[in-house]
This record gives C-alpha cells, sequence and structure tokens, in this order.
C-alpha cells in the first residue's frame, strides 16, 4: 500500500512538472492579432461595451480599459494612440465601469490597462501600479517593445 501512494505521489509531481514546463512554454509564444486589427484606417481607438466584448471571444486583440481621469504626466491614451499609428493596428477600449462586468477583470482588476486577448484569456497585460510597467505607459518605444514580446507586428506604412 505504501509503495502504490509513493507511486501515485510521485506520478502527480511528474504531472505537474511537465504541465508547468508545457504551460510556461506557450504562455512565451507570439501571436498575430485577428486580421482586423492589423486595418486601422481611422486611427482611433474600437469602443466597446461588456456585451459587445463578449463578441470578440475568438479575436486575438488588444484591450485598453481606462478611467475618466490619468495619474500619469503624459495621458497613456496618447501613447497607445500614437502607437495605432505607426503601426495601423486597432486597440479595443472599454470604460473601467463596463469592463468591470467582464470575466477579464478576475484576471486585471485595475485601471488603466492594456491586456494582450488571446482567444478569451489574458496573455500579457500592463499593470499601472508596477514600478516596471509605468514606463510602458509613457514612452511609445517602451510600449512598443512590450507589445512586440507577444504580438507580431505587420503592415507598417
Amino acid at each position: 500500500m505504501k509503495k502504490i501512494v509513493i507511486g501515485i505521489i510521485i506520478s502527480i509531481i511528474i504531472q505537474c512538472t511537465i504541465g508547468i514546463f508545457i504551460n510556461k512554454n506557450q504562455s512565451n509564444k507570439k501571436v498575430y492579432l485577428t486580421k482586423k486589427y492589423y486595418e486601422n484606417k481611422e486611427q482611433a481607438f474600437l469602443q466597446v461595451d461588456e456585451t459587445e466584448i463578449k463578441k470578440l471571444k475568438e479575436d486575438t486583440f488588444l484591450l485598453y480599459t481606462f478611467n475618466s481621469y490619468c495619474k500619469f504626466p503624459i495621458p497613456c491614451d496618447s501613447i497607445f494612440e500614437q502607437f495605432m499609428k505607426d503601426n495601423n493596428i486597432t486597440i479595443v477600449s472599454i470604460p473601467y465601469d463596463k469592463y468591470k462586468l467582464t470575466d477579464y477583470v478576475k484576471k486585471v482588476k485595475y485601471a488603466p490597462s492594456v491586456l494582450i486577448i488571446h482567444k478569451n484569456k489574458v496573455i500579457a497585460y500592463l499593470d499601472a501600479d508596477k514600478d516596471e510597467d509605468v514606463n510602458k505607459y509613457q514612452d511609445i518605444d517602451e510600449f512598443t517593445n512590450w507589445v512586440k514580446e507577444y504580438i507580431y507586428l505587420k503592415n507598417k506604412k
């Protein structure tokens, strides 16, 4: 009986280790946005609400959630607008009061934030309370480099 229990425990440990390794490798994979987000002719955010965002569950996109105020010296939406213009990319945006009604709030609780969503899962996000993320809200190059860690950029103008 003791050997069976030890065998089960060892088996569980091996499976967990393999699962963590596979999960870690998958999280580092870059993805393409859904094609329609590479065609931002208006150079503007795509504003949605909590109902419309549910329709995007099969898409891969950048999601910007925001408050009515900004604590940063440079308004972060201007950084994100410049990114959209430079890369011909649409960023989906949602006011925080509507965002709180989505399932994404379970993973990312505060705004402003930019989330990278891949088929309804958050694969990365910016945290305005983390010192290492603040520069990504304030510098177009820092933000672009962060996005490029997770997303393939294409269709440069």
